[in-house]
């Protein structure tokens, strides 16, 4: 059957699954495999209505699939099984009722823990020597299989800080554990979990083993305050080949949806009447918003903090400078600042001594 797989959505479903429709519609797709990991993302962990949201919408969408003759399978991931267990983790939704609904809504979707897709097995994290498959990996899970999910919860491998050495398959690392150790009654696996730049395809003797997660962002300092990882590939299955299938996952569009529904921690603080902005290193004085670099950013920090007083280069260095890697004298970055901050200045007293003073 004509299949796409996708891999780790993270809150990202509205995004991301606007794009898969339409491959679907464009390649006449009957089948589309989500490998997990619905839930959590940095940062997010107290974003209510976003888990809400993408839970809501990740149940209709699916429903909406199969009227159009696409059948949805909803695999678990390590981070959704938590809400099914009542386990909260330090990375999970941080409020007790909407931890609850979580999940209540995850077991709307009708999560498994792994799917056949003719020769290959699919799941989150992958099938090492550690673990063998059991019929009911294939099986809806329902309240009444919940219980069987607390060693696949646990089992966390040395690669990923765990205490075994391998994971389970919704925690096994695909480059340390996976792709070193797979169980060999399954040569053919494709997998998430494990963040990759592209889609990555591991030849080992008799195995072939596919990992797709290519949905990773994380949080930056600067404007668009998100970093892509992955390249934004999904993957098509047809006729026993896999092809890569390149979604317009890298552009400003993505950034801006991200910055409509993603909370940022923002620390704002005015200090001697200029705004400091510790997330975008920027400082606002008479209304004009200047942006520095981290490094400039913490001299002006610690000049300011300090108005008025004399302070020596060997004092600069030791309390600033030392966190940094040397590529440049301290006048040169105090001129380049000066050149931003215009018309605040730091004033230059001696070759051993700056001011800074309005």
């Amino acid at each position: 059957m004509k299949t796409i797989l996708v891999g780790d959505l993270h809150l990202k479903a509205q995004i991301i699954l606007p794009m898969v429709e339409q491959k679907v519609k464009e390649l006449g797709i009957k089948q589309v495999i989500l490998l997990g990991d619905f839930t959590d993302a940095y940062e997010q962990e107290k974003n209510v209505d976003l888990y809400m949201n993408e839970l809501d919408y990740l149940f209709l969408w699916k429903s909406k699939m199969k009227v159009f003759g696409v059948e949805v399978i909803n695999l678990l991931g390590n981070h959704d099984v938590s809400y099914l267990t009542v386990t909260p983790r330090r990375y999970s939704l941080q409020d007790a009722d909407g931890f609850l609904s979580v999940g209540r809504k995850l077991l709307k979707l009708n999560l498994q823990i792994a799917f056949q897709l003719d020769d290959y097995l699919v799941s989150h994290a992958g099938y090492t020597q550690d673990f063998d498959l059991e019929d009911w990996h294939f099986e809806t899970i329902t309240e009444n299989l919940i219980d069987n999910l607390d060693n696949l919860e646990d089992h966390v491998g040395k690669a990923r800080g765990g205490e075994y050495f391998l994971g389970s398959p919704l925690w096994a690392d695909f480059d340390h554990e996976l792709s070193c150790l797979p169980n060999p009654k399954y040569q053919k696996q494709i997998v998430g979990h494990t963040p990759q730049t592209k889609i990555t395809t591991v030849h080992k003797g008799e195995f072939e083993l596919v990992g797709i997660d290519t949905f990773t962002i994380i949080p930056t300092k600067r404007k668009p305050f998100f970093k892509e990882i992955g390249s934004g590939e999904i993957l098509l299955y047809e006729d026993g080949m896999l092809i890569p299938i390149q979604l317009d996952w890298q552009n400003d569009k993505v950034f801006e949806k991200l910055n409509e529904t993603f909370e940022r921690s923002r620390s704002i603080a005015t200090l001697h009447g200029i705004i400091l902005d510790f997330e975008k290193w920027s400082i606002t004085a008479d209304d004009k918003e200047v942006f520095l670099t981290n490094k400039e950013f913490d001299i002006f920090v610690y000049l300011l903090e300090h108005e008025s007083k004399k302070l020596s280069t060997s004092e600069i260095k030791s309390k600033i400078l030392v966190r940094y890697e040397k590529n440049a004298t301290l006048t040169e970055i105090i001129d380049d600042l000066n050149t931003k901050i215009q018309p605040l200045e730091i004033r230059k007293l001696s070759d051993d001594e700056f001011i800074f003073e309005r």
